[in-house]
């Protein structure tokens, strides 16, 4: 299924602004600059997207409210802006998906590959792919709930040059799921979370480890609902790593980081006893003693 998204400026609505930093490294100061600011019509509430560059040197986000009052949707937007300010916005419809939370991820044929939280027949979400020259979108797979639903994570390009994310609800048993994606859109469920092994991973995507598979954390699930987190390979063989009792933090959303030392990075949004949150590190590889909690705050 493709369609041309379009969109074009009416009136400032919301003071969302586009910002470009420039640091020098050795300067005590920074300068920031207004690129564009959000109208609406345009784009409105880039909530969780980061930005992507593409091979244009051009910057790809999304918006995840908004868009051209000719849809009559405000379903979002996906957008283009040059380093001089210059804006591009390709406004969703509802059919061909709504709420792209999650931003751009640049594909190895510079195409750029995204997932929108709902709209398309079902409700439910889809997985996307964007033609930064033509602005056209062709939906890759359309998620139909027993396969996952409301996608609000970005993409990972992982194993075997497939796209791999995961979906906030849906599956087996509703507590979302892990899902691969090629280019030309064969979908496959690697796995449906049951609560028990995690529930409903919120936030940011899956990190690509150096042992070539794939770590994440979720919101819920596990002891107490108080989140996991895992390691799954291309192939779909899932490991739960930790669970999180609530002295040792409680429910961590986002992505985790692979330092340089090799260790997975993340912080929990409670637990750690009297504390609000935890910082945590993880090993990968599938240890599940692999897990120390850094420091209290």
């Amino acid at each position: 299924m493709e369609a041309t998204l379009r969109g074009n400026g009416w009136k400032k609505f919301f003071a969302l602004t586009l910002l470009w930093m420039t640091t020098a490294l050795l300067a005590s100061a920074q300068t920031i600059t207004t690129l564009h600011s959000l109208t609406f019509d345009d784009g409105a509430n880039p909530n969780f997207a980061t930005p992507t560059q593409g091979r244009d040197g051009n910057i790809y986000a999304t918006t995840s409210i908004g868009g051209s009052k000719t849809t009559g949707c405000f379903c979002g937007t996906a957008f283009t802006i040059t380093p001089q300010g210059t804006l591009t916005s390709f406004s969703f419809d509802g059919t061909d998906g709504a709420i792209p939370d999650a931003g751009l991820v640049l594909g190895r044929d510079g195409l750029l590959y995204g997932t929108t939280s709902t709209g398309v027949a079902s409700g439910s979400g889809e997985v996307f792919r964007l033609n930064p020259q033509t602005g056209a979108v062709t939906v890759l797979h359309s998620f139909a709930g027993s396969d996952g639903a409301s996608p609000e994570a970005p993409l990972t390009l992982g194993p075997g040059g497939k796209y791999y994310g995961t979906t906030n609800t849906g599956g087996t048993s509703n507590f979302g799921t892990v899902f691969s994606i090629t280019p030309s859109g064969t979908f496959k469920s690697l796995h449906s979370f049951s609560g028990a092994d995690g529930a409903n991973p919120l936030g940011g995507g899956l990190t690509l480890g150096s042992d070539g598979a794939l770590y994440r954390v979720t919101f819920f699930g596990a002891n107490g609902t108080r989140g996991t987190i895992f390691r799954i390979t291309g192939s779909g063989k899932f490991t739960n790593l930790f669970d999180f009792d609530g002295t040792n933090g409680a429910n961590p959303n986002g992505t985790l980081l692979q330092a340089a030392d090799g260790n997975m990075y993340r912080t929990t949004s409670a637990g750690g006893g009297p504390q609000l949150w935890d910082s945590v590190q993880a090993h990968p590889g599938g240890r599940c003693n692999g897990f120390a909690q850094l420091r209290q705050h």
